[in-house]
């Protein structure tokens, strides 16, 4: 009879691919009004994480870190948060979020929607040159994909990696080949 803590131990086996353990996917800094500055950073599963400054940014110390939201709780598609740039939190299935911050009342996340992109591709990066020019907003998928947004979102074409495309052989191609 095989020992109980055999089923146990396979059983908790099972179980371990399940347990993730959040990741920073990103940091963003907002103000809920001039002079109070806070930072952000938003975990891979959503959870926002809020710590205040007091007085001067580049002087004033930092409160402790707090759970303050969650950006799914503002509806859209949940997956895994992939990046924060220019203020836009993106998923790796093209979910757009913002936080909102306002005096007095807890952060809460801003579905703005989803980045329009071919089935099959997930998102894993955005950047953005808001502070160079206050230009545009960048994402790209695991396919090369590039997307820009400054007031939408648009296709900004893809980049020459991955597998090379080759046209298909036509069976007469073929049998002419191995002649």
């Amino acid at each position: 009879m095989p020992n109980k803590y055999v089923f146990i131990c396979a059983g908790l086996l099972c179980l371990a691919p399940i347990v993730h353990a959040q990741v920073p996917a990103g940091t963003v800094l907002g103000e809920d009004a001039p002079g109070y500055p806070h930072a952000f950073v938003v975990m891979d599963n959503g959870d926002v994480y809020r710590s205040d400054y007091v007085g001067n940014v580049r002087t004033g110390p930092q409160t402790p870190w707090f759970l303050c939201c969650n950006i799914f709780t503002a509806g859209g598609p949940p997956s895994r948060v992939v990046g924060v740039g220019g203020g836009v939190v993106l998923t790796a299935a093209g979910g757009t979020y913002r936080l909102g911050i306002a005096a007095g009342v807890p952060c809460y996340g801003i579905f703005d929607g989803v980045i329009a992109h071919p089935a099959g591709e997930s998102f894993v990066t955005i950047g953005s040159n808001e502070s160079i020019n206050g230009g545009h907003i960048y994402a790209a998928t695991d396919h090369g994909c590039v997307y820009r947004a400054s007031s939408e979102w648009e296709f900004a074409g893809c980049l020459p990696v991955g597998p090379t495309p080759t046209p298909q052989a036509t069976w007469g191609r073929m049998k002419v080949h191995y002649r």
